[in-house]
Formats: structure tokens, sequence, C-alpha cells
């Protein structure tokens, strides 16, 4: 009798460590699907992740090349722009000289008389240099500052004579 309630505890046991194993490769079965659909989840995130950026580089592209074409449309309109306002100005530059031409037809004489005006005026201006000043005035301030010249060039002079006496052996600056 004993053995036969060894081998019913046994069968028990067996029958235990059975369910026991069962409930665990459940579980494991339950943990593998979860980590499978969690997998699934980072994968779709990652490609809708791509898809975002994706979309956005090349909306920027996009936007970018639109910005060009505006600047290059901007600089086509701006070079039309200088282009009509060069043709205007050639325009009325041709326009001023059909006008200047009948008046380089004037007479000889008129030129001569503009051309001999000009010299007297700079010789005005010369002369209204100094306006209250007369001529013997003009001649005594020239006298005066030519003899202080030449007093501080025979000033010079004497001194490096008076030098050469004192130190006879130094070679004299100016002779």
């Amino acid at each position: 009798m004993a053995a036969k309630k060894e081998k019913i505890k046994a069968l028990k046991a067996k029958a235990k460590a059975k369910a026991v194993a069962k409930k665990a490769a459940k579980a494991a079965k339950k943990e593998k699907a979860k980590a499978a659909k969690s997998a699934k989840t980072k994968k779709a995130a990652a490609a809708k992740a791509a898809a975002i950026a994706k979309k956005a580089a090349k909306a920027k592209a996009k936007k970018a090349a639109k910005a060009k074409k505006a600047e290059v449309k901007k600089v086509a309109k701006a070079k039309k722009a200088a282009a009509a306002k060069a043709k205007k100005e050639a325009k009325k530059t041709k326009k001023a000289a059909k006008k200047a031409k009948p008046v380089k037809k004037t007479s000889k004489k008129a030129k001569v008389l503009k051309k001999a005006k000009k010299p007297v005026k700079k010789a005005k201006k010369l002369i209204e240099f100094f306006p209250n000043v007369s001529t013997p005035v003009v001649a005594f301030v020239g006298f005066v500052s030519c003899g202080a010249i030449a007093l501080a060039l025979l000033q010079v002079r004497h001194r490096n004579k008076l030098d050469r006496l004192f130190n006879p052996s130094e070679k004299p600056l100016l002779v």
C-alpha cells in the first residue's frame, strides 16, 4: 500500500508540475506576443517618423525652389527696369543732343567773347585776394620777408665759423 500511495503521490506531483509548466508556457507565449506587438509598434512608429521627415524635406526643398524662382523673377524684373531706365536715359540724351545741335551753330564771335571772359574772372579773383592793400605795402612786406631769410642764413654761416674755431677737427655742415 505504501508503494501505491507513493505512486499516487508521484502522479499528483507530475500532474502539478505539468500544470505549472503549462502555465509557464502560456505566460511565455503571452510575453512573446506582447514583445512582438511592441516591436511591430516601434517599427510602425519609426516608419511614420521617416515618412514625416521625408515629407518635411520635400516641403523644404519645394519652398527653397519657390524662393529661388521668386528671386530669379525679381532679378529679371530689376534687369528689365534697369534696361528700360537706360533706354529712357538714352532717349533723353539723344533728345538733348538734338536740341543742343542748333545752339552749337552760333557765331564764332560769341565763342571768342565767352573764352575771353573766363581769364578776366580768374585775374580778378587773384587781385581781389588782397583787396585793400596798395602796391608799396606789398613790396615792403616782400622786402622784409626776404631780408629775414637772408639774415637767418648769414647767422647760420657765422655760427659755423665760430664752431670751426672752437672745434677745428669737425667738418662744416654748410660751406
